[in-house]
């Protein structure tokens, strides 16, 4: 994506929209990285906090 995309919107903007795609991008790893490992660690009982 650049920032060329949308002329009629602020470049800061478009920055921002930018920046905040991206960490929600890397927020959804990071929540899917940690689902898979609540997958192999096993927990018993499950309601047992670690």
């Amino acid at each position: 994506m650049t920032l060329d995309c949308v002329p009629s919107v602020p470049r800061k903007a478009v920055r921002r929209i930018f920046t905040n795609s991206r960490e929600r991008w890397r927020q959804q790893n990071v929540n899917g990285a940690f689902a898979d490992l609540r997958r192999l660690v096993p927990t018993y009982p499950p309601d047992k906090k670690l």
